[in-house]
């Protein structure tokens, strides 16, 4: 991670003339009559471009208000995105900006925090839509005893029924692997909810102009069993939740999860499966984690991608585990919102941070307006968000506005360049679509959240 608030200037060094040094006369006028020019001030701040360009599903929007504000918060001016969605302003090193959207059910606020001149923001609310590849059908091995429905999943969609039979849908372009083939993954569940029973069938052929048959033949019960053990458990954490998921021909399916109990002797052991017959070609997972015996300790995430389907996997969950933030509050005064929280130790080592929140003008308990903040690693615990002008006075809180507990996330990816690519993006996108974007194979991602967990 690199340092971002820098004083570049110095000033600059002019020899002086006169005085009663030997050789010199208080009165000697120049040998040479030249122009010295002025010496920059000590404290001169940066400044240039910053760019913001909003989009959805591929096209650009025009008409967005953008807030650009100075590095003390205060508003440096409001420009609308224009023909290609862009709006840009000069703004100093460490200034902000934020995109303003009336959704017609309340406002939204997008922020990027501690921004640099040069840099090219950009938000896609809604990625392009895939294209239709055709459509397709599904046999399945028939009733399974105790099911009450049953799923067909291509990885990108999947179809259900409370029968085994009249199961097919639309091919979307991105279930196609990298040979344009499909492959798919078949279960059959119970009154509960849970998994009894999974085919799955792979590399098959999309019949071009026609309908593609998917046969499965026989429903399976048993999984090939995985292992993740975290070594160096911290005191108090009373256990692990895991979701899995699968690549397979470079789409993601959802697996089995998994979970373990209390840590022995500080190792903490988390049991999950994999299809048996190599469905899975790539493991990925992300752990669940509360940091201390109280909800009140926080609550932790470790996401890791392998480049195979290792049957166990090792985790120092000592060394990733970033300080837990115990508390999260929010607040307004004179139309500015201040968001404070409590970390165990310093964030440094994190790439940013997402700070989350929510409030109600008029009756508590009813969202009605957002705000999305991307801050660096070195937020300070107490901060006020950027001032707002009365251009865009329906994003101001009133003054009985009822905020919600904020959700402050903080996160490093060992694939992730510091603050310059979180800014750029990498954090509204990994917890905006999956935690995986962005992630290779071998690679580990780690965050600590406080306050209000995601989702509720």
């Amino acid at each position: 991670m690199r340092l971002r608030y820098v004083v570049a200037a110095l000033p600059l060094a002019l020899g002086a003339c006169g005085g009663d040094d030997e050789g010199g006369s208080p009165d000697a006028e120049p040998a040479i009559d030249a122009e010295v020019p002025d010496a920059a001030p000590p404290d001169a701040i940066p400044e240039g471009p910053v760019t913001v360009t909003v989009s959805s599903e591929g096209a650009p929007i025009m008409g967005i208000d953008i807030v650009f504000n100075n590095p003390d918060g205060t508003v440096n001016g409001v420009e609308q995105t224009g023909s290609t969605g862009q709006a840009s302003r000069d703004l100093q090193i460490g200034g902000s900006a934020t995109i303003v959207v009336d959704t017609g059910e309340g406002m939204v606020g997008i922020t990027f925090a501690a921004v640099e001149p040069g840099d090219n923001l950009e938000f896609e609310f809604d990625p392009p839509p895939p294209t239709d590849a055709g459509d397709f059908s599904a046999t399945l091995p028939g009733a399974f005893a105790g099911a009450t429905s049953y799923e067909v999943s291509l990885g990108c969609t999947t179809v259900g029924n409370s029968a085994p039979d009249a199961l097919g849908g639309d091919i979307p372009s991105d279930c196609l692997g990298s040979d344009s083939t499909i492959d798919a993954f078949a279960s059959a569940y119970d009154a509960d909810g849970d998994l009894v029973a999974y085919d799955h069938v792979k590399d098959v052929a999309v019949a071009s102009g026609g309908t593609t048959n998917l046969v499965f033949d026989a429903w399976q019960t048993a999984g090939s069993p995985f292992t993740l053990t975290f070594t160096n458990t911290p005191t108090g954490v009373p256990g692990a939740g895991m979701e899995t998921s699968w690549l397979v021909d470079g789409v993601g399916f959802e697996g089995f999860g998994g979970g373990g109990g209390p840590p022995t002797a500080g190792t903490l052991t988390v049991q999950s499966a994999y299809p048996a017959g190599g469905f899975a070609e790539q493991m990925r997972y992300t752990v669940f984690y509360q940091m201390g015996a109280e909800a009140t300790d926080g609550f932790g995430v470790i996401a890791a991608a392998h480049a195979d389907a290792p049957a166990t996997a090792t985790h120092d969950l000592g060394a990733l585990s970033l300080p837990g933030i115990s508390s999260a509050s929010a607040s307004a005064s004179d139309g500015r919102v201040e968001v404070a929280f409590t970390p165990g130790s310093s964030l440094a080592a994190a790439d940013g941070g997402l700070v989350l929140l929510g409030w109600a003008d008029t009756t508590p308990g009813t969202v009605t307006d957002q705000w999305f903040v991307l801050v660096p690693p070195d937020l300070p615990a107490t901060w006020e968000l950027p001032e707002m002008p009365d251009d865009v006075s329906g994003f101001i809180p009133g003054a009985g506005a009822t905020f919600e507990t904020p959700t402050v996330i903080f996160a490093e990816g060992d694939y992730i360049d510091g603050y310059d690519e979180w800014r750029g993006g990498a954090g509204f996108f990994l917890f905006g679509r999956s935690i995986y974007d962005g992630m290779p194979a071998g690679g580990v991602f780690r965050a600590t959240i406080g306050g209000e967990l995601p989702g509720g």
